[in-house]
């Protein structure tokens, strides 16, 4: 069970089941998902994304879905969270972030760097991962002004493996782990002096980057070598900022520290 905002309404002929447009309601992942649009097209159904109506995306803010089981058959149900307001600013409301969309194409993994200082958070806090919208862009200072909106300095990236896809049937973006197949991925020979490392996003096939003398602790490259990682698919490679390097008596292989 979701909150959702209403973006759909059908032609004033038609009885309204539910809310009205931009008002927040509950939604089911489970089939028969409710048609906003009651059984009309696009012609006739009333839709934001093809008017000037744009609705307060904070509409379905304190609130949660939830299964009430009460009488035998389970039926979702929109209840206000309890918000405990003697808490720290940053804590986190329950609240998913939802940002609407038509197809993938409109959804980015997003790490939010700004957090509202006088409010609770929205969905993920600073430096967490989200799934943001071109279309519906989500407003990390939820309403606050650059004063009290506070922005954060991120290290590590949080949305490194993570993808966003449109849920078709909520049309809303949704964040998802990208699992890479690496099944392919072959290191080098057995007879070669070579020493490979593999994680679940990427395997480097050392004998391509460096060789290890066997008689001694120096470690050795071929400058002529760059460093190379192995891939089947885009999913597999992923931006890293270098953080450790080799000795000076040692040949550096690709980039730089940092």
């Amino acid at each position: 069970c979701i909150p959702t905002i209403r973006k759909s309404i059908p032609s004033p002929d038609t009885t309204l089941v539910g809310v009205e447009l931009c008002t927040c309601y509950v939604q089911s992942l489970l089939e028969p998902l409710f048609d906003e649009c009651q059984g009309e097209n696009e012609t006739t159904c009333q839709m934001t994304e093809n008017s000037i109506i744009s609705c307060d995306v904070m509409a379905c803010d304190e609130k949660e879905g939830y299964c009430n089981t009460e009488g035998g058959g389970g039926v979702c149900e929109l209840r206000e969270l309890e918000v405990d307001n003697d808490e720290d600013d940053d804590v986190v409301n329950a609240t998913v972030i939802a940002t609407a969309c038509n197809t993938s194409n409109d959804c980015f993994p997003t790490m939010r760097d700004r957090v509202p200082s006088n409010q609770d958070v929205i969905g993920v806090g600073s430096c967490g991962c989200y799934s943001d919208s071109k279309i519906d862009p989500f407003d990390e200072c939820q309403g606050e002004e650059d004063a009290t909106c506070a922005t954060a300095s991120c290290v590590e990236d949080s949305c490194m493996m993570k993808e966003a896809v449109c849920d078709g049937d909520l049309g809303v973006c949704v964040l998802k782990d990208v699992i890479p197949d690496i099944s392919g991925i072959v290191a080098g020979d057995d007879d070669t002096n070579a020493t490979t490392a593999s994680t679940a996003a990427t395997a480097v096939n050392a004998n391509e980057t460096a060789s290890f003398e066997t008689d001694s602790d120096t470690m050795t490259t071929d400058p002529t070598k760059t460093a190379t990682v192995q891939c089947t698919q885009d999913a597999e490679c992923i931006p890293t900022i270098r953080k450790s390097i080799p000795s000076p008596d040692t040949t550096l292989v690709g980039v730089e520290l940092c």
